[in-house]
C-alpha cells in the first residue's frame, strides 16, 4: 500500500501502481465536497507527489455509493489535460475494487455522515461496494 496524502480533510491521494486499467493515483473524498470542487488543489498534491496518468476520483464519501461514483482525467504532471471528467459507470466494480482498501486504511480520516451504518461496516472492513 502506498502512503496517502490527506489534504484540508477534503480529500486524499493515494499513488497507484498502475495494475488496474493503467490507473497511477486514486484520488478519495474525505468529506461531502467533491474533491472535484477544489480541483486546483488535487493538482497541486497530484504534483507534488510525481503522478502523470490516469487519476481516478472515487466520490463514496461526498456522493455516497451510486452509480455516479467514479471519475477519471488525464494528469500530465502538472494539471488535468480535459476538466470535463469521464463518468466510470462501466468500470464500477473494477474501481469499486481498487478503492476498497484504501478506505479502510483511512477510514478515521473520512467524514462518514452522507454513510448508512453498512457502507461504513463494509468500508472498515475493507469489502468492495
Amino acid at each position: 500500500m502506498q502512503e496517502a496524502s490527506i489534504v484540508k480533510n477534503l480529500f486524499l491521494v493515494e499513488r497507484h501502481n498502475g495494475k488496474n486499467h493503467d490507473v497511477s493515483a486514486v484520488v478519495l473524498a474525505a468529506d461531502i465536497e467533491s474533491p472535484l470542487e477544489h480541483i486546483s488543489d488535487v493538482e497541486k498534491e497530484l504534483t507534488d507527489s510525481n503522478v502523470t496518468g490516469m487519476v481516478v476520483f472515487d466520490l463514496l464519501v461526498s456522493h455516497g455509493n451510486n452509480r455516479n461514483r467514479f471519475f477519471s482525467g488525464y494528469f500530465d504532471g502538472k494539471s488535468f489535460i480535459d476538466r470535463d471528467f469521464k463518468s466510470e459507470n462501466n468500470l464500477y466494480s473494477v474501481f469499486s475494487e481498487m478503492s476498497a482498501p484504501i478506505l479502510k486504511d483511512h477510514v478515521d480520516a473520512l467524514n462518514g455522515i452522507l454513510l448508512s451504518k453498512a457502507m461504513k461496516f463494509a468500508i472498515k472492513k475493507g469489502i468492495p461496494m
